[in-house]
């Protein structure tokens, strides 16, 4: 009785310890986040009611998915745009027809000049731009154009695998290196996480130049393992540009377990090429450490007349609300419709609000997202976010298979193409990227293409609510909580 009494004692004696060290656990993580989250009292609430729900859990969640990213001495590769001598090279070319938007009843003007002050983003007329919505087709064009590149490709994607896609897409790059091509390969480490050295040895043998985002293996694993690049760029000899959802993996053409699979990329001839190449120069630096140095192209002959803005966001220009502004302002701007495509609906209040907003002064709002989940814990809150735009009028449509297009077309003479998901993960953690098109000639496409969709899609209605479980609405009720988090 005696040994037992004592064994009692001393587990209590252990237990008051570990209540002390997780008291000041708590306190010290609790005080950090009102020191250096000082501008976003929201997160503070957040994380404090973390803490508070799951103490020791919570500190460890916020290590690694709290804090904001770590850039550490290579943090001057990141040239202020005011700085770069070929943005200022663009923006002079920019000043010689930017008069000539005149203030209209369109909201073409309006929606370039915000883009112009609040993200920086160059416009210029002198652009083609081909639509890309088969997959298959998009893999042909992408590896045509890097099969009869001159000079250099520089590649940017979130996701690489190593599958018959990536493969192929790989020994492309090392045939073109060994040709005497200049390759610059970035890849973001944890969306490429499939991906080992092997993979990109003989492409770095023969010269090409490949670099991780972000390393996961980085001793600031714990400031940047939340923080990802999500952009999709390639640009051909300063010539040619791609941009849009598609990553390199046979996911994308139907052959993953997500099937069929629909997503929307764009090839890009023409001026805007320019701003892709010095967004991908400024990723390229910090990844390599490296300075380098891109020469923009300017096209003699004129290609195309398509508006178009290269729009940009990330940890990097924290200053600029970025992407999700532009998203907001354009909303708001809408006067006949509002076309969204999404993988995923993981919004905040103000992007919400604005979408409500537009559905009650009668604007014809739709919305498409998947019909089948990828994260089935994300998917009931796209669901639940979804229903409740439901209520206000917002039609929602449901792909029957994986949608992961991220497209905007507002009026028919506003759209977007790029990789921005409506979420909180592209509005506040990942670096993005998207082209806004202007005119109603591109707009047009972007509704046929979003109409034909619907014709394999279901509208989320009273007869899908009614087939809802119990446990179906539970999970979306527990799912909206910790959206902010996710």
């Amino acid at each position: 009785m005696y040994e037992l009494a004592l064994g009692v004692s001393t587990f209590q004696q252990v237990y008051a310890i570990f209540n002390e060290i997780l008291f000041v656990f708590n306190l010290l993580t609790l005080i950090a986040l009102v020191f250096f989250e000082r501008k976003n009292p929201e997160k503070v609430i957040r994380w404090a009611g973390v803490l508070f729900f799951i103490p020791f859990a919570g500190f460890f969640l916020y290590l690694f998915f709290g804090r904001g990213p770590s850039f550490g001495r290579t943090k001057k590769v990141f040239t202020k745009l005011e700085n770069d001598q070929s943005y200022l090279k663009l923006l002079d070319l920019q000043n010689k027809y930017i008069s000539e938007l005149k203030d209209n009843d369109d909201n073409i003007g309006e929606m370039v000049k915000y883009n112009i002050g609040e993200n920086k983003s160059i416009a210029t007329v002198n652009n083609d731009i081909d639509l890309q919505v088969n997959m298959v087709e998009h893999y042909q064009s992408l590896m045509n154009d890097i099969e009869n590149a001159k000079t250099y490709i520089n590649v940017l994607y979130f996701i690489i695998k190593p599958d018959i896609i990536g493969q192929k897409f790989i020994k492309l790059l090392e045939k073109k290196q060994r040709e005497g091509v200049q390759v610059r390969l970035i890849y973001d480490d944890f969306g490429s996480l499939l991906i080992r050295k092997n993979f990109t040895k003989s492409l770095r043998e023969a010269g090409a130049k490949v670099y991780p985002f972000f390393p996961i293996k980085n001793t600031r694993i714990t400031k940047n393992f939340n923080y990802r690049n999500h952009r999709k760029v390639v640009v051909i000899d300063g010539k040619i540009g791609y941009v849009g959802g598609c990553n390199i993996a046979k996911e994308y053409i139907s052959l993953g377990k997500l099937t069929p699979w629909r997503d929307t990329h764009l090839r890009i001839v023409g001026d805007s090429v320019n701003f892709l190449n010095i967004r991908f120069a400024q990723d390229y630096n910090f990844a390599s450490g490296e300075n380098l140095v891109q020469d923009v192209y300017f096209h003699e002959e004129k290609v195309g007349n398509n508006l178009t803005q290269i729009v940009s966001c990330g940890p990097d220009t924290m200053h600029s609300m970025g992407i999700e502004s532009a998203y907001v302002k354009a909303i708001y701007s809408a006067k006949k419709s509002i076309y969204l495509q999404s993988p995923y609906l993981v919004l905040d209040e103000p992007f919400k609000m604005a979408l409500i907003a537009a559905a009650r002064t009668g604007i014809d709002v739709r919305i498409m997202i998947p019909g089948i989940p990828d994260k089935k814990f994300v998917y009931y809150t796209t669901l639940s976010n979804a229903i409740e735009l439901a209520e206000h009028g917002v039609k929602i449509y449901m792909h029957k298979g994986f949608i992961h297009s991220k497209t905007l077309c507002i009026d028919k003479n506003i759209s977007s193409v790029g990789t921005f998901n409506l979420d909180i993960r592209s509005f506040k953690l990942h670096f993005e990227m998207t082209a806004f098109i202007y005119g109603n000639e591109f707009g047009t496409k972007m509704i046929d293409v979003f109409e034909k969709d619907m014709e394999d899609s279901t509208l989320l209605d009273k007869a899908f609510l009614e087939k809802q479980t119990f446990m179906d609405k539970i999970m979306q009720r527990i799912s909206i909580l910790f959206s902010p988090l996710l």
